[in-house]
């Protein structure tokens, strides 16, 4: 967790400019960026496109968690869009100054609107329970999403 996010990502790149030279970035695969892991119930991501398959790969393995059997790819990935990556998270610095491959993946809003409740007073654990995400069925699948990207880049050195 970084902090000063809000304030010009003065966490995140002060990290990444202070470790540029460390035997793990040197090495470093990718950097997976959840930002906003859950404020609804459309899956989408934005990336370096080299880091597309392993997305599609994971997608296909992770269960879509509306019970309907579908996987994440069939619920959300018929297109199979990764989006450009912007600004304004703290995978910035690990791109722009670092080149490291980098992943910002979501769920929110059908309506691609902000979730109302970021960044205020209720913006909280009870809100996340009763509305945002009841059972925290999104979490466990973005976890296991995150997870199996994870281990797929970790891979083998052969």
């Amino acid at each position: 967790s970084w902090s000063g996010e809000e304030y010009g990502l003065l966490g995140s790149t002060a990290w990444w400019e202070k470790h540029a030279d460390s035997p793990l970035l040197r090495r470093a695969a990718a950097y997976l960026n959840v930002d906003t892991g859950v404020s609804g119930t459309r899956f989408h991501a934005s990336g370096t496109p080299s880091l597309g398959r392993v997305l599609a790969e994971a997608l296909g393995a992770v269960p879509e968690p509306d019970g309907t059997g579908r996987s994440l790819a069939e619920a959300h990935w018929s297109e199979g869009q990764l989006m450009t990556l912007g600004s304004g998270s703290d995978y910035t610095a690990a791109i722009d100054h670092l080149g490291i491959p980098c992943l910002d993946m979501a769920f929110s809003p059908e309506s691609g609107a902000p979730y109302g409740v970021y960044h205020s007073t209720f913006d909280s654990f009870e809100w996340m329970d009763s509305e945002g995400d009841p059972g925290f069925v999104r979490h466990v699948a973005m976890a296991r999403l995150w997870g199996l990207i994870a281990l797929r880049l970790a891979g083998d050195a052969d």
